[in-house]
């Protein structure tokens, strides 16, 4: 068995869902993206995390090969998968994030 994080409250987090966590940052990070091609950037970065979200809704089935039931992780993946056009976005969100944080402080 895993061993849980706690959130600030000391409770056990049973999930990283991804929608919830842009659905609270997204607010936070457009007043930083005011140009067209920041709000194209923020867009295409909204579209990767709710795809992965769409097939991770708890954020644990990229991250372990069972799930907390036992059964196997990531059933509901496409039959094919281009991993280089997924290595691309991933780079792009990564790049986007990593611009960001040299603007926001935490």
């Amino acid at each position: 068995m895993n061993e849980g994080q706690l959130n600030q409250a000391g409770n056990l987090i049973n999930d990283h869902n991804l929608r919830k966590l842009w659905l609270t940052l997204k607010p936070l990070i457009q007043p930083f993206c005011g140009s067209k091609e920041d709000q194209e950037i923020l867009s295409e970065v909204e579209e990767v995390i709710l795809t992965f979200h769409e097939y991770d809704p708890t954020g644990q089935e990229f991250r372990y090969t069972r799930t907390t039931k036992g059964t196997n992780a990531l059933r509901n993946l496409p039959p094919k998968i281009d991993v280089k056009e997924i290595k691309r976005l991933i780079g792009r969100v990564s790049f986007f994030f990593d611009g960001l944080g040299g603007v926001v402080e935490v």
